[in-house]
């Protein structure tokens, strides 16, 4: 998410924040994992969750979101 690039498997391509942001998806994982997982949460509830702390810590729809989700898309995290 912060590099980018092409997932050998999916072919889908990544277009990263760039180290510069790194502290982003920093604070959107940090986010995630003390607000919403729990011991149980699957892969598709770490997606969700992930993808609504880019949107509250930054804006729907937004690069932050947008670069979640095609990170997620590309490793087959649905």
């Amino acid at each position: 998410m912060v590099q980018g690039g092409t997932n050998r498997t999916s072919g889908i391509r990544v277009q990263g924040i760039g180290l510069a942001n790194i502290g982003k998806i920093e604070s959107v994982f940090y986010r995630t994992f003390t607000f919403y997982l729990v011991p149980s949460s699957n892969f598709h509830a770490a997606r969700e969750a992930t993808l609504r702390a880019a949107r509250e810590l930054f804006s729907a729809g937004g690069v932050e979101e947008t670069t979640v989700r095609a990170g997620c898309d590309a490793v087959g995290v649905r």
